[in-house]
């Protein structure tokens, strides 16, 4: 545990838990980089997961220090991003195309 960030490994499957955020579910034996979320296809065993992270955090006391320090990565834009398709990289390309074609102002400038 990390301020909100927790993690709990239960043989090959990992759990990450950040806050107000879904977790995400990684099989570490075919994902030692932990870049496919698995928690869509695998709901029973991300609530199994998470029930013995919750048992696990609630033993102990609450943290004495606050959340991440300002220059900590927070990557909160990033799940937003992701989760918005405006903001897909394929949406953000067309919108450019169509400012370019009009004569607009393209997006980020």
């Amino acid at each position: 545990r990390y301020g909100e960030y927790l993690a709990i490994r239960m043989g090959e499957w990992k759990l990450h838990k950040y806050g107000k955020y879904p977790a995400q579910l990684y099989h570490l034996t075919t994902d030692i980089g932990e870049s496919t979320d698995l928690s869509q296809k695998q709901p029973a065993l991300v609530r199994e997961l998470e029930a013995h992270l919750a048992d696990w955090n609630a033993q102990l006391m609450e943290p004495m220090w606050g959340t991440m320090l300002p220059h900590e990565k927070n990557y909160d834009w990033l799940f937003e991003s992701q989760q918005d398709p405006h903001l897909q990289p394929a949406a953000i390309a067309a919108a450019k195309a169509a400012a370019a074609a009009d004569g607009s102002t393209p997006p980020g400038k």
